[in-house]
């Protein structure tokens, strides 16, 4: 709360927070799912996204801390509008560009035009259809097993996942000690680290420092000007 304070009173400049353990958070009677909600309850922020950002791989998600089945059943065009609209606006921030955003599908194949699930054809394509007649350099839907591959070789900046999971494998392959989780959508800057607590090797000398030690940096350098496009942002 105090930080929140003084982010929005302009006193400082970005909020960087350590790993928060839910359960423990729900035990003393605090109804979030984790940071991200409490920081968009307390700058009353509606429409906020969690960002992935790595050198090899960023994702960014249309739901996070709900079920599976949650996730699909709330799917919505104009929710995945507002992601790839938030995905745009940080990622130039980031890299100093307008950036290449892919949309994985939800269903195997992306539904295989409709074979496989109708969500592809009655929600994301019409989402990522409209995105597109606003500027917005976006493609997809496009398979979930191969969207991310292809961003890893360098097609896309970033990619939109659809629930929390979809996003969260690829990028703890690549970046489980690197990433950096930064909440899109919030008027002030937050970044965190994209790891849990991991109360079991407390005190045993394994914790691994790096993803809240770029969590600074990219707060740090988040608090700067944009970058021009001849000089992009690195995270670390």
């Amino acid at each position: 709360r105090k930080a929140v304070q003084l982010a929005m009173t302009g006193q400082i400049d970005a909020i960087v927070t350590a790993p928060l353990n839910k359960e423990a958070l729900h035990k003393a009677g605090k109804n979030f799912s984790g940071h991200t909600e409490i920081l968009a309850s307390l700058t009353g922020t509606k429409d906020y996204a969690m960002l992935l950002y790595d050198r090899k791989l960023s994702v960014i998600h249309v739901s996070t801390h709900i079920s599976l089945k949650e996730s699909v059943m709330g799917l919505k065009s104009e929710r995945i509008e507002k992601v790839i609209a938030m995905a745009d606006e940080v990622m130039e921030r980031l890299i100093g560009s307008r950036p290449r955003i892919a949309v994985s599908g939800i269903n195997p194949h992306a539904g295989e035009n409709g074979l496989f699930g109708s969500e592809e054809i009655e929600i994301i394509i019409p989402a990522v259809n409209n995105m597109k007649k606003k500027g917005i350099n976006v493609e997809g839907p496009l398979p979930p097993d191969t969207v991310f591959l292809q961003a890893v070789k360098g097609r896309f900046d970033i990619v939109v996942a659809m629930y929390h999971d979809q996003g969260h494998i690829p990028m703890k392959l690549l970046g489980f000690s690197s990433a950096v989780n930064i909440t899109v959508g919030l008027p002030v800057i937050r970044t965190s680290v994209d790891h849990g607590t991991a109360f079991e090797i407390s005190w045993q000398g394994r914790a691994d420092e790096n993803s809240i030690v770029n969590a600074i940096r990219l707060a740090v350098r988040m608090s700067k000007p944009m970058l021009s496009q001849t000089s992009k942002l690195r995270a670390y």
